[in-house]
């Protein structure tokens, strides 16, 4: 697969990007937990959760994958979206990536963009489907679904006629609230439990294996993943060890 060809793009509606960095270069900061090969098994799972909940979805129109990864066509082969190689938007850095994503889904006649990101292992069709439905509801410019921290963009929603500048990384919740009060774009937000949970540290890696273990509606690479005996015996060593670490502070 080259691509997204055009004759496949189905018009207007809203369409799903999902940005997704080389897997082989995922999740560095779980350096102390997983090794390298199992940070790039992790992130492949997660990335295939939300490939099932954005297709699983009744409200969206299509999905947009942009990635350079070697094995991006394959996977979006398997989950019946498009795919861009990163590569071919002549952008780097993810804000002018998704900016050069969304201006392809405009040109296409794509009415709203749905940015997501690809470690959100308890996203579900109906938190998607919830998103989407707030927005329109709503009418708004923007709406942006923040992690549980109250700190980074889960998702966003847009019209691709008003895109806002788009602030990802350290703090983009409030950074893009920001943007869109200097741009005059009317903004709200909206907190999903589904699309809270980014792993992007160990405590977001326990904190996922724990709600996947009890038997979260979702997540089922990620749970596959997690569940196996090497990487729970970690996982369960280390948060007795944060536990442990929780009840010395008090």
């Amino acid at each position: 697969m080259s691509g997204v060809h055009p004759s496949q793009v189905k018009q207007q509606g809203c369409w799903a990007l999902l940005p997704m960095k080389d897997l082989v270069q995922a999740k560095t900061r779980l350096g102390g937990v997983l090794a390298s090969h199992e940070r790039r098994a992790l992130a492949q799972a997660m990335a295939e959760d939300v490939l099932t909940a954005l297709t699983g979805s009744a409200a969206l129109t299509g999905v947009l994958l942009i990635s350079d990864d070697p094995g991006a066509d394959m996977l979006a082969a398997k989950y019946g979206v498009d795919w861009l190689p990163e590569s071919a938007l002549d952008a780097s850095g993810l804000n002018k990536v998704v900016t050069a994503g969304c201006a392809v889904l405009r040109a296409r006649g794509v009415e709203s963009v749905m940015v997501v990101h690809s470690d959100l292992p308890l996203l579900t069709p109906a938190t998607v489907d919830d998103a989407l439905a707030t927005f329109e509801e709503r009418d708004v410019a923007l709406l942006l679904v923040p992690d549980r921290r109250l700190e980074g963009t889960n998702m966003l929603l847009a019209h691709t006629s008003g895109l806002p500048v788009f602030h990802y990384g350290c703090g983009s919740f409030a950074a893009h609230q920001r943007a869109a009060r200097a741009q005059g774009l009317a903004c709200d937000e909206q907190r999903l439990a589904g699309a809270a949970l980014d792993v992007d540290q160990p405590a977001d890696l326990i904190d996922a294996w724990r709600r996947l273990m009890d038997g979260a509606a979702a997540g089922t690479h990620t749970r596959a993943f997690l569940g196996r005996s090497d990487i729970a015996r970690r996982l369960r060593a280390l948060s007795e060890l944060y536990a442990a670490n929780t009840r010395g502070v008090r």
